[in-house]
């Protein structure tokens, strides 16, 4: 059996001890492999293991790392800087000024800081959004603030903890007398600073001209923690109980084992879907509903919510989702080996849509390939992983259709879907 296109799942107890070994469970293809334990990660991403035998694993085959006990975090609950790639960096700033900021990262909802570099430096180019304190929902979801987020941005905007918004340019941020400083304009005062003490800013978003960030060309490894961070590496290393990293914008971390959630690597064998331009979508309405599609994106302000069989969920920043009446056409030219992602009907926590049921289907060459399982899919029955061969095929088609019941409202999340060559 071939290695090729590894994906791994972490399999820890749910007290972890910085100096116990990590317990990982993989998955080749679709057929359960034996639970291994780790010993070291290489900076290639080669896995060595001791249990049940020595074993080396090329990282050429590694496509992720995934903690299988533990539901994948949304975004921090508290102060993190948003990264136009992104990350998420929970910690908070040291330092600002109109160009760039020192960042002291945290881990652990605040209670360690990660070892490596203690501050981080970053352009301001590199940031999307600079969250101050525990985000308030009824603030940050109001209609204004969103368009903020998905629009984009010739100033940046301050968000105020009475829901206001302050535009302007950031001059700086000041630990001392703690307030931010932003550059206004007004029709008597064509030019001025304005002053906002730091318990009234909610987060601040900057504007999104001021850089366009390209994706590394390059295999790089992204970093999920417990408390919702988020760090893309491009060189990583670890002794079964540690894990190093040398970041992508500089600086470098090292985050316990414990705190790690999943590790999935970018630019390598596997290309996610939300990568992949469709080369048709229909989109067929159904009663009031128009059906649609979205691919996650950086930064995409609704992570994609799927329910987990322990009836927790997971929050997933990779795939897309789709509505009922969408069919969806994907090329492959041969140079895939197939099509795997975790499948199943948002967990919005709407009684609605927790009743109504969808059924996908998924077409390689026109050829029905599609589990049962999902020919009727609720969220209480939860998501699953599924995997299709596409070998040697040119197009794979992905349609979602109402279920038994006729329901159309509900919508289908595609978790890390992903085309594995």
């Amino acid at each position: 059996m071939t290695m090729r296109g590894l994906v791994v799942m972490l399999l820890l107890c749910s007290s972890v001890r910085a100096d116990d070994p990590l317990r990982w469970q993989r998955l080749g293809g679709s057929v359960p492999q034996a639970e291994v334990v780790l010993t070291q990660l290489q900076p290639d991403g080669t896995i060595r293991t001791a249990a049940p035998e020595p074993k080396s694993i090329p990282g050429n085959d590694l496509i992720a790392l995934i903690r299988d006990t533990i539901p994948q975090p949304g975004a921090p609950a508290s102060r993190y800087l948003q990264l136009r790639n992104g990350d998420r960096w929970p910690g908070r700033v040291r330092s600002c000024n109109d160009a760039s900021l020192e960042w002291l990262p945290s881990w652990g909802n605040g209670l360690g800081t990660p070892g490596g570099d203690p501050i981080l430096p970053i352009s301001l180019g590199q940031v999307a959004v600079i969250w101050m304190d525990r985000p308030l929902q009824r603030v940050t979801q109001s209609e204004s603030w969103q368009r903020v987020l998905t629009q984009p941005r010739r100033r940046d905007v301050v968000l105020l903890a009475n829901g206001d918004l302050v535009e302007g340019t950031l001059e700086a941020i000041d630990p001392e007398p703690l307030e931010v400083r932003l550059r206004t304009s007004g029709e008597e005062e064509p030019m001025k600073i304005t002053k906002i003490p730091m318990l009234q800013v909610v987060a601040i978003a900057l504007n999104t001209e001021l850089t366009r960030i390209r994706k590394p060309l390059t295999k790089t490894f992204q970093l999920v923690c417990q408390d919702g961070g988020i760090w893309t590496a491009r060189r990583i290393e670890g002794d079964g109980t540690e894990l190093r990293a040398e970041l992508l914008t500089g600086g470098k971390i090292r985050i316990p084992w414990g705190e790690l959630v999943a590790l999935r690597v970018l630019q390598g064998d596997a290309t996610y879907c939300e990568d992949v331009r469709p080369t048709r979508v229909e989109a067929t309405p159904f009663q009031e509903f128009a059906g649609q599609w979205v691919a996650m994106t950086p930064n995409s302000p609704t992570p994609l919510a799927l329910r987990r069989s322990d009836q927790q969920t997971d929050f997933l920043e990779h795939g897309f989702r789709a509505s009922v009446g969408v069919t969806l056409r994907f090329p492959l030219n041969r140079r895939s080996s197939r099509f795997e992602a975790r499948i199943g009907v948002a967990d919005d926590g709407l009684p609605v849509r927790n009743r109504a049921d969808v059924r996908v289907e998924i077409l390689v060459d026109q050829q029905d390939r599609t589990p049962e399982s999902l020919r009727n899919c609720r969220v209480a029955t939860g998501a699953e992983w599924v995997r299709v061969d596409t070998t040697n095929a040119r197009e794979l088609t992905i349609r979602v259709l109402p279920g038994r019941s006729g329901s159309t409202g509900a919508e289908v999340h595609f978790g890390d879907a992903r085309l594995v060559k």
